[in-house]
């Protein structure tokens, strides 16, 4: 019985781990269509570029944004519009990849102690322009970076609706 226990909790915990080790760069084969941009190339790339950005801040284990992603991002126009709309990034805010020591950010100014790893500097942006912490969350900045709209899981068809209005 010990053993049985043992063996469907090993299960278990591989089924979660390798269901939650999903490729970052591509999730549902969105990458294909157009490549996502990440925050550092973005904001380098802004003098050349008028589009607003649209910033999408999910979590690798985040059951909601995976959903969210298929309702949201379901069809070839949706696609199409945020590609020629926006300037997209996907920040993961728990992707544990080390940066390096050039990258690091300091958490308080003269404090010692840095953000060290993608995920965390991510969730760093996502408070500072959010003032949230919740997954999923989906932000629209004006050219000049400023907070435009906000889109969380609860008010998704908005964001559906902001993403295919004519403009």
């Amino acid at each position: 019985m010990k053993n049985s226990t043992l063996l469907i909790c090993l299960l278990l915990f591989i089924t979660f781990f390798l269901g939650s080790c999903e490729d970052k760069s591509n999730p549902y084969g969105l990458n294909k269509e157009f490549p996502f941009m990440d925050y550092d190339s973005v904001m380098s790339n802004r003098p050349q570029n008028d589009k607003p950005v649209l910033i999408y801040f999910n979590s690798i284990g985040c059951v909601n944004c995976r959903r969210l992603e298929k309702e949201i991002i379901k069809d070839k126009e949706t696609l199409k519009n945020l590609q020629e709309k926006y300037q997209f990034i996907n920040l993961y805010v728990d992707d544990r990849t080390r940066l390096d020591s050039s990258r690091w950010f300091e958490t308080r100014t003269g404090s010692g102690r840095y953000y060290k790893n993608k995920g965390a500097i991510s969730g760093k942006v996502q408070f500072k322009i959010t003032q949230t912490a919740s997954q999923p969350t989906f932000c629209i900045l004006d050219d000049s970076l400023n907070l435009r709209h906000l889109f969380f899981y609860g008010n998704r068809e908005e964001l559906y609706k902001k993403i295919n209005e004519s403009n």
